[in-house]
């Protein structure tokens, strides 16, 4: 807490569950209609997703985050000041072995990701504190000039 001013620091923080789907094989699920074009968007996400991660991981400076909406909306949870927890799940069933190593690829480029943390901190006023009046201009502010219109007269003349 401050010692005044009407202010208090607080921490601030958010958190992200997300399941990703792991890749759908359609010849092996053999998906059909609406549930192909749902294993096709799946797909496209993780794809996006992997690039995202491998930019972070390579430290490019362009991150391609706006490809899909997947990595648009977990942008704050990829990259910067976060710390983020990855659990990849594999079967040592030797059918899936394809499946597992593609996971553990993907686990291995997160974890070479590397951000700066610092703590998040807010000023919020107490609310049990009356907030102070604001001080009264010492002058009438007159009306607003627009700086591209004495640019656009100096150029008349």
């Amino acid at each position: 807490w401050s010692a005044g001013g009407g202010e208090s620091a607080a921490t601030q923080a958010r958190l992200y569950l997300v399941d990703l789907a792991g890749s759908e094989r359609v010849k092996e699920s053999c998906a059909a209609g609406a549930r192909l074009v749902e294993a096709q968007h799946i797909n496209k996400s993780l794809f996006a997703l992997q690039g995202v991660v491998q930019a972070l991981a390579d430290g490019k400076p362009h991150v391609p985050y706006r490809n899909d909406l997947l990595t648009l909306l977990l942008r704050p949870a990829l990259g910067g000041n976060c710390c983020t927890t990855l659990v990849a799940t594999t079967s040592p069933a030797q059918q899936h072995s394809a499946e597992s190593e593609g996971t553990l690829r993907f686990a291995s480029s997160c974890r070479r990701i590397r951000g700066e943390v610092f703590v998040n901190q807010v000023q919020r006023p107490r609310p049990w504190e009356t907030p102070a009046a604001p001080a009264a201009p010492a002058e009438e502010p007159g009306p607003a000039r627009c700086p591209w219109a004495e640019v656009d007269a100096t150029r008349a003349t």
